[in-house]
């Protein structure tokens, strides 16, 4: 019996132009009218991991490097990986790269039960700043950089990656306010021109940054 295809947690009032079922996701590529940005897209789809173990360096899925500092990011072949204490750390798979979850006790597949939007462009901080009273700015001096502390009230984590001119600003949080975030976010940004894009539209901003 086929699997029945996963519901994304978000929703964007935009005319998809392409799109695609990937692992059972609906997965957005391209919408129409996108415009020049700064744009807002939904990642939910791309798997995220918790790891927590003794030995951290061990337990990462492909060897992958974990940054010594706490709150640190280190972006490898599209793998996020962020240090988040002692013995914990996350990875955010943003180019696809890893098909399953690796069999291991120590890692957690997060995938369903969190919403990964990111934002692009030069407004991309401004816009978030409206959403929160983090040290966004800091974060962006030190990228990239983990932050964690509520974005419109919502427990989230908060990941500044490239320049001024190639901002972007991954958050990710609970599922249950995929909804709501996605639609305060857009009302965030309207005055500057904040639009949906598709999966095609980052993968070209993130092979930029890398």
């Amino acid at each position: 019996m086929d699997m029945m295809e996963r519901r994304g947690p978000v929703s964007f009032d935009a005319k998809v132009k392409r799109k695609e079922t990937r692992d059972r996701w609906p997965v957005i590529l391209e919408y129409e009218q996108e415009g020049s940005g700064p744009y807002v897209v939904d990642l939910s789809h791309r798997l995220k991991l918790d790891v927590q173990a003794r030995d951290l360096a061990a337990a990462m899925p492909l060897g992958l490097g974990v940054p010594e500092e706490l709150n640190g990011c280190r972006l490898e072949q599209g793998l996020l990986v962020c240090r988040q204490g002692g013995r914990q750390a996350a990875v955010w798979d943003l180019s696809h790269g890893l098909e399953a979850v690796p069999g291991d006790p120590a890692v957690t597949e997060l995938t369903e039960g969190l919403v990964l939007l990111a934002l692009l462009g030069r407004e991309a901080l401004p816009i978030l700043e409206k959403l929160s009273g983090l040290d966004l700015d800091a974060a962006a001096r030190q990228a990239p950089q983990l932050v964690q502390g509520p974005v419109a009230h919502v427990p989230s984590q908060v990941v500044v990656l490239g320049d001024q001119e190639r901002r972007m600003v991954l958050f990710t949080f609970s599922r249950g306010y995929g909804r709501d975030m996605a639609q305060v976010v857009l009302e965030a940004g309207a005055e500057l021109g904040l639009r949906p894009a598709g999966e095609k539209r980052f993968q070209g901003w993130l092979d930029s940054l890398q």
